[in-house]
């Protein structure tokens, strides 16, 4: 018996549901290793919910589930043994208060010193990534001229308008 090579987590049924309405936004068919930010990923592509805006939570547990987390790692046997689809909430978050000037100023900051750990904190709380300074100057601006290519892409996936950096 060859052990060399472990078998692959099986593929998941995971239903997303809102957890306001109730109603199921979405069903996805992933494999058992997908994480809970590859989870967000995906609504964010399928659905347009920022990835800093989001914050899902097992349904039967109704405990927040962190974006390192793997899907297989939180599957239920049901009665007869067969894997059961997760149910996961997503309870989508809306910005900060666009005229929220204390919090533009350090994501601005940010993205003028090149702090990507701070960026990443603003953003999570979750900061509108579109702020501008008394020039119009925004975050993404600053990044695409100060910062890392990382600190640009975080911008683009907080959900940062390109057009709006330009103007």
């Amino acid at each position: 018996l060859d052990t060399s090579m472990a078998a692959a987590p099986p593929d998941l049924v995971q239903n997303i549901v809102s957890a306001v309405s109730g109603e199921v936004l979405t069903t996805l068919h992933l494999a058992g290793s997908t994480t809970i930010l590859d989870v967000k990923r995906s609504l964010q592509l399928t659905h347009g919910f920022s990835i800093f805006c989001q914050r899902l939570l097992l349904q039967s547990t109704e405990l927040p589930l962190e974006d390192h987390e793997v899907l297989a790692n939180l599957l239920v046997e049901g009665r007869i043994g067969v894997l059961e689809p997760l149910t996961i909430l997503l309870v989508s978050l809306s910005y900060t208060n666009i005229d929220d000037h204390e919090m533009g100023r350090q994501l601005l900051d940010a993205a003028q010193e090149a702090v990507t750990d701070t960026l990443v904190r603003l953003l999570q709380v979750p900061a509108w990534p579109d702020y501008t300074n008394g020039l119009g100057c925004t975050p993404l601006f600053f990044a695409s001229l100060h910062g890392p290519v990382d600190a640009v892409r975080l911008r683009c996936k907080a959900g940062a308008d390109v057009d709006k950096a330009r103007d």
